[in-house]
């Protein structure tokens, strides 16, 4: 991080912290299947969203508990889609077990940031896998209130821009 962080001018809407909207319904129902079938178990189901951060320099990641051979360019985006869908989906229920799932994952994917800030691939899509995994960070900071994403984004923010 270079300096502090300064807003230049206020947002013309931001989303209130404590709204929470309730579906009952099949609406609803749907939201809880995605959270049950989806978002919770997903990390522990895939754990390369995130382990993969960890083998920058080995992309084809034939030493661990999976072996991914030439990854898509764009599997860095995965982490950050997947926090995207998760935070949007806790603003809906505020369900504890999600909450965890998240809790856990954001710590393991704070964990993978190089020294230089890099919260992403070497690869041809790197910016892009960026951009989402900074966005998922910013909306997790903005849900929980943690300073650790808010400050993990600004680190990859600093890199895109010496870049």
């Amino acid at each position: 991080m270079t300096g502090p962080t300064h807003r230049l001018a206020q947002p013309a809407q931001e989303s209130p912290i404590d709204f929470h909207l309730r579906f009952g319904g099949w609406i609803g129902e749907r939201v809880g299947v995605n959270e049950a079938s989806w978002l919770i178990p997903a990390p522990g189901s895939n754990p390369g969203m995130v382990e993969m951060f960890s083998h920058r320099q080995n992309v084809r990641f034939v030493n661990g508990p999976f072996e991914i051979d030439d990854p898509v360019p764009w599997a860095g985006e995965f982490a950050g889609k997947y926090m995207l869908s998760a935070v949007q989906s806790l603003r809906l229920t505020g369900n504890g077990e999600l909450r965890a799932v998240v809790d856990e994952f954001v710590s393991r994917l704070l964990a993978t940031q190089a020294s230089d800030g890099s919260l992403g691939m070497p690869l041809a899509w790197d910016l892009w896998g960026q951009y989402h995994v900074m966005l998922a960070l910013l909306r997790w900071h903005e849900f929980s209130g943690e300073a650790g994403p808010l400050l993990a984004c600004q680190r990859a923010a600093d890199l895109v821009c010496a870049r």
